[in-house]
C-alpha cells in the first residue's frame, strides 16, 4: 500500500529530475495525476477517514470558510473538466466521492449553525 510519504517522494523525484519547469511538460503532469488516482485507489477508505476527522474537528466559522473554498472550487471543477468527468468513470467517481462528502458536512454544519 502506498503512503502520502511515498507519493510525496515520487513527486519530488519526477520534480527534480525535469528541473524548473517541470509543471509545463504534459508528460510529467500526466505522471503524477496517474500516480495520485493510483494512490486515491488504493487508498480511497482511509482519505475519506482523515478528511471527515479534519471536518468534525472545525469550528463553525472554519466549516463556513470551507464551503465557500469548495464551492468555488467545485464550480471551476465543473466547468473545465466536465467532459472528461463524464467520460472517465474511475474519476467520475472520486469526483462524486468529493461532493457527497462536501454535502454531507453541508448538512452538518446548517444544523449546527442553526
Amino acid at each position: 500500500m502506498m503512503l502520502d510519504v511515498e507519493l510525496a517522494k515520487r513527486v519530488r523525484q519526477i520534480q527534480h529530475a525535469s528541473g524548473k519547469r517541470w509543471r509545463n511538460d504534459p508528460a510529467n503532469r500526466e505522471a503524477i495525476r496517474q500516480y495520485m488516482a493510483a494512490h486515491y485507489a488504493m487508498n480511497r477508505v482511509v482519505i475519506q477517514a482523515r478528511r471527515r476527522a479534519r471536518l468534525d474537528a472545525m469550528t463553525p466559522e472554519q466549516l463556513a470558510h470551507w464551503r465557500v473554498r469548495i464551492r468555488n472550487y467545485q464550480r471551476l471543477y465543473a466547468q473545465r473538466y466536465r467532459d472528461l468527468i463524464r467520460s472517465d468513470p474511475e474519476r467520475h467517481r472520486a469526483y462524486l466521492d468529493r461532493m457527497r462528502e462536501y454535502r454531507r458536512r453541508l448538512d452538518w454544519a446548517v444544523k449546527k449553525v442553526f
